[in-house]
């Protein structure tokens, strides 16, 4: 997500796209009696960019128990790093709805944080986050238990 270029890039081409085209527009149609209005809506939606808007109150999260790899887990003391070290845990699916263009989640916005997300996928309507973590151990748990 947003590591593709600037949005304000993408906007720009397309504004000059549009311009272009109106200029090559045939004047004619208006001496033919179609309205500036429907000449406009024309270039509007050939040209229009809908932002993505997140809808709202209806995320959903979907959970499951998985193996998770621990092998780089500086908690965790795993001698041989070249192959993965199972731990059971949890792998959870957020699932972040939204309307309009999903390609404009390939850009960055004029305004950001250094601090990207990272969507699994970012499909038509929706957006997928997934994060596996270990479940705590029994001695996690313990060490957890006696210091609070």
């Amino acid at each position: 997500m947003f590591a593709h270029g600037y949005l304000r890039d993408v906007l720009e081409t397309q504004r000059q796209k549009m311009v272009a085209a109106i200029d090559a527009a045939d004047a004619s149609q208006v001496a033919n009696g179609q309205s500036i209005e429907d000449i406009t809506d024309l270039f509007v939606q050939e040209f229009v960019v809908e932002a993505p808007v997140l809808t709202e109150g209806a995320v959903s999260v979907d959970v499951v128990e998985t193996r998770v790899d621990v092998r780089y887990d500086h908690r965790r003391f795993i001698l041989d790093t070249s192959r993965p070290a199972y731990a059971p845990g949890i792998r959870a699916t957020y699932f972040v709805p939204y309307t309009g263009d999903p390609g404009l989640f390939k850009f960055q916005p004029s305004t950001f944080t250094t601090v990207y997300p990272f969507a699994s996928e970012v499909g038509k309507g929706e957006l997928r986050f997934v994060s596996s973590v270990p479940t705590r151990t029994w001695l996690e748990r313990r060490q957890t238990s006696t210091t609070t």
